[in-house]
């Protein structure tokens, strides 16, 4: 599935894009320049311009940094748990070295002398980045270990430059956000997650027709909650980690347990049969 469509156009990958979506609307240069000037950063000479400063110089350290080390520690010290995964101790510790030096390389060089990543005006080489970064917020230190601000407490000059990524982009940067900062749905004074929750919530709410969530029939709620509660138990335990481990391993460069997958295809199979010879048997 593309992650973007435009007309007759659909693309993946962040940073196509954020390329795409700059130079169709013509932000102005400091977005995303157009304009080929020659530049020293860190020592290096790097040529900035539409292809090269963000497509060339960017994006390759980026996915090979801060994602690779971010992104793959989240999935083993957070996301593996709701999936019913055990994390490998080793490859966390990994992930946890990767990031460190990524964040190392973000203070000490890239934001060494700048305000932002790539001068003092902000880019989108500085959106690609800080979200990677807020990733880190859904680690808590009991049980994943460690959290944000304690893997950004030796970076002051990062934790400064995410303030004002984020002011530079309000109100947008946090609205954006909220959805890796639980919970997962708020209205109002009301901050819950959890899907079935959230389902049986709106569906009150919004006094949805009896068929989509039974509100008069107690007995007909209870046999939908029922269906919502095995769900969680068997469809949902067995088809996540199932795509995770065969699909979103290889997207962060980690390498799928074929002993993993092959329980959690049993479990998907298991839950499919299920839905088709009693749930759906006679409906």
């Amino acid at each position: 599935m593309p992650a973007m469509e435009d007309g007759d156009l659909k693309t993946t990958e962040s940073a196509a894009i954020l390329t795409y979506l700059s130079n169709k609307h013509e932000v102005a240069e400091h977005w995303y320049s157009r304009i080929l000037k020659l530049t020293g950063t860190g020592g290096m000479l790097t040529y900035l311009a539409n292809e090269y400063e963000v497509a060339e110089h960017w994006y390759p350290r980026f996915h090979g940094s801060v994602r690779k080390g971010v992104t793959s520690l989240v999935i083993e010290k957070v996301l593996f748990e709701p999936f019913g995964l055990t994390s490998n101790e080793v490859c966390a510790q990994k992930y946890l070295d990767t990031t460190k030096k990524a964040l190392n390389t973000l203070e000490d060089i890239f934001l060494a002398n700048n305000k932002f990543v790539a001068g003092d005006e902000i880019s989108v080489a500085d959106l690609m980045v800080a979200s990677e970064i807020e990733q880190l917020c859904i680690m808590k230190k009991e049980p994943t270990g460690t959290c944000m601000a304690e893997l950004l407490e030796p970076y002051p000059k990062i934790r400064a430059w995410m303030k004002t990524v984020a002011e530079s982009c309000a109100p947008h940067y946090d609205a954006t956000h909220e959805g890796i900062r639980m919970p997962a749905m708020v209205d109002g004074d009301l901050k819950i997650t959890e899907s079935a929750a959230i389902l049986a919530y709106l569906a009150n709410k919004h006094k949805v027709a009896e068929h989509w969530y039974p509100r008069s029939d107690i007995k007909a709620r209870a046999r939908m909650d029922a269906v919502m509660h095995w769900f969680h138990g068997s469809v949902r335990k067995g088809v996540s980690p199932l795509v995770v481990e065969k699909v979103l391993f290889g997207a962060f460069g980690l390498t799928p347990n074929e002993v993993c997958a092959q329980k959690y295809l049993d479990a998907t199979k298991k839950s499919l049969s299920t839905l088709e010879d009693i749930f759906l048997a006679k409906n």
